[in-house]
């Protein structure tokens, strides 16, 4: 049922067939072997050519096949799994932009699926059937989220979404001396972290800075210690999926002096 109901797609109002022409009789079978293997959804060229024999423009086959399979698929029930999202660990995505539609109407039967996840994820939705169910990750890194309609007659070929999830919370940094060089290290969180130098206390002043640098779970300023001596203030941004600009980005503030 479902190859003929793509093959009467391929024709609802079929005025975008408008214009294509055959110059032989190959040609216009293999118009058809397009249309057909639209509608089943899988190549059926090398079986009309080698099983059966029939003759086959295959070239002519590449220039049709796209707008066949557009065309087929056009009643298909459609889904929009929504903007991808990136949220802080321990917070849920809800999928309110997700949309689903049926070309005449009907009822669908929805299913999302989490396609991939960081490994030792557990992370389950809350209603894999309703339209906009929550997901609370349960590990850092991207998950991929897939969802799909199918109208009892056809299941659709489904939409995807990717959520990021990362830990929002400011690295605890440790600061030691390495000869002249000030060594920065802290627990590797997500992934990369900013390292500022303040020209005075960040506690006193506004917590900005001059960006010296990135690292993931260190951050060397060499010759920092080195004479003329004096006072270095830092401020480690931790970052989401590498956006330091949102409001979400938290901030700490440290500071070393000669000998310490």
């Amino acid at each position: 049922m479902p190859f003929f109901y793509r093959l009467l797609s391929a024709f609802v109002a079929d005025d975008e067939w408008h214009g294509l022409g055959f110059d032989s009789e190959s040609q216009r079978l293999t118009f058809w072997i397009a249309v057909c293997s639209a509608a089943a959804g899988e190549d059926l060229l090398s079986r009309f050519r080698d099983t059966w024999g029939f003759p086959v423009d295959e070239a002519f086959y590449t220039q049709v096949i796209p707008l066949a399979q557009r065309l087929a698929a056009r009643r298909d029930p459609a889904t929009d799994a929504g903007q991808d999202h990136t949220i802080p660990l321990g917070q849920s995505a809800d999928f309110s932009d997700a949309a689903a539609f049926d070309w005449e109407g009907d009822d669908l039967a929805l299913d999302w699926q989490v396609v991939t996840r960081p490994t030792g994820s557990t992370a389950s939705l809350s209603d894999p059937t309703a339209l906009h169910p929550s997901f609370q990750p349960d590990r850092m890194g991207r998950y991929v989220l897939s969802l799909q309609a199918d109208d009892g007659l056809i299941a659709g070929p489904g939409d995807t979404v990717t959520v990021t999830a990362c830990v929002l919370a400011p690295p605890l940094v440790a600061i030691t001396r390495n000869d002249a060089d000030a060594v920065l290290t802290w627990a590797y969180q997500y992934a990369t972290y900013e390292v500022y130098e303040h020209v005075s206390d960040p506690y006193v002043t506004p917590a900005t800075g001059t960006l010296i640098g990135t690292g993931n779970g260190s951050f060397v300023h060499a010759n920092a210690l080195a004479p003329p001596y004096h006072s270095h203030y830092y401020i480690v941004k931790a970052t989401c999926d590498g956006d330091v600009t949102s409001n979400r980005t938290g901030v700490f503030q440290y500071s070393i002096t000669p000998g310490g």
